[in-house]
């Protein structure tokens, strides 16, 4: 359940279960200064951070050289 206020300041209260709920969490946890990978495990969280960082690098690398488009997605993985 959130709770907030609408566009004219009224006091609002909305209920969301499923894919719904996890999105006001998702939201809310913006809110908190947390990060979806906050609440994964250490050892998870740690690989998904290297990941980031690796496809970041992949990125910039390419960007330099001039034969990446930034917008574009990152390689899958082949592991």
């Amino acid at each position: 359940m959130c709770h907030g206020f609408d566009v004219a300041g009224a006091p609002i209260t909305v209920q969301g279960t499923g894919v719904l709920a996890r999105c006001f969490q998702h939201e809310t946890d913006h809110l908190d200064g947390m990060l979806y990978v906050d609440r994964l495990a250490a050892a998870v969280r740690e690989a998904v951070l290297r990941e980031f960082s690796e496809r970041r690098k992949a990125s910039a690398d390419a960007d330099r050289s001039g034969t990446g488009d930034s917008d574009r997605a990152a390689p899958a993985r082949s592991d």
